[in-house]
């Protein structure tokens, strides 16, 4: 978890670089999806993205690390999860688009020459009260910590409440248990 904290922080260093760069090629990391022959590694960040999407919360400056349908910027959640995929074809955007391209002067300005249905027309009302910001870096906030930042503990206790206890661990871990043993049981038990 804390590498896909990393990536979405943009954290200085070249493996962060190289991810933005090879893997996600200018696309929100929501948008990735998993290929065939990836590594088991990067598997395992995207798989991940079911439990750390919810928990990470994007903060609005200048729009220019922001994806505008994936990212949790707007009040109600992702875009894309609020009003579906069909508003991106509607809207006259695709998966690329970042805040910024409806942001100018500090004002929202919206594609012309669309026809406006009804869902275009709930979302740009929706957006009114939502003033955009143009000062600053955008940002990304841990929404389980109150500064906002990663920590390992918070990560941990969203992971095992999402994961409950087995009925057998109390096979696998009692007082006094031989920890090599109770690994070679808790492969057993997992296996069945």
């Amino acid at each position: 978890m804390k590498h896909n904290w990393n990536i979405f922080k943009k954290n200085d260093s070249l493996w962060i670089v190289w991810v933005h760069v090879i893997k996600l090629k200018n696309q929100s990391f929501w948008a990735v999806k998993t290929p065939i022959d990836c590594s088991w590694f990067w598997r395992k960040l995207l798989i991940l993205w079911g439990i750390v999407r919810p928990t990470i919360e994007a903060v609005a400056g200048n729009g220019k690390d922001i994806f505008l349908w994936f990212d949790k910027w707007y009040p109600k959640g992702p875009l894309l999860d609020v009003y579906g995929a069909d508003i991106m074809k509607k809207f006259g955007s695709n998966t690329s688009t970042k805040l910024e391209s409806i942001i100018q002067d500090g004002e929202w300005i919206w594609p012309t020459g669309r026809k406006r249905n009804a869902q275009v027309l709930e979302l740009i009302e929706s957006l009114k009260p939502c003033v955009p910001i143009v000062n600053g870096e955008d940002d990304f906030k841990w929404i389980h910590e109150s500064s906002g930042q990663f920590t390992t503990a918070t990560a941990m206790k969203l992971l095992s409440s999402s994961m409950g206890k087995v009925p057998w661990f109390h096979v696998v871990c009692f007082p006094k248990h031989v920890p090599r043993f109770s690994f070679i049981l808790w492969l057993v038990c997992k296996i069945e």
